[in-house]
C-alpha cells in the first residue's frame, strides 16, 4: 500500500529531523525511523492505538513529543 502525505506532514518531518539534526546526527535518524515504524503501524492497523489530545486516532513517537 502507498501512504499519501500531505504537504505540512512533510514539511513538519523535514522541519524536526533539521532541527535534532542539528543536536546529534543520529537523534536526527533515530526520529527519522520511528516516524517512519509508527506510519507502518498506523497503515498495517488501520489506525492508532488510542485516541490523541487532538481526538483522533493515533500513536505517540515516543520519546519524541510528537504524534502520527
Amino acid at each position: 500500500m502507498n501512504a499519501v502525505f500531505s504537504r505540512g506532514f512533510k514539511a513538519d518531518l523535514v522541519r524536526e529531523e533539521a532541527r535534532y539534526a542539528e543536536i546529534s546526527e543520529r537523534l536526527s535518524g533515530d526520529f527519522h525511523e520511528r516516524v517512519a515504524g509508527l506510519v507502518r503501524e498506523v497503515i498495517k492497523w488501520k489506525g492508532g492505538d488510542h485516541v490523541g489530545p487532538h481526538g483522533f486516532p493515533c500513536r505517540r513517537a515516543k520519546p519524541f513529543p510528537f504524534y502520527i
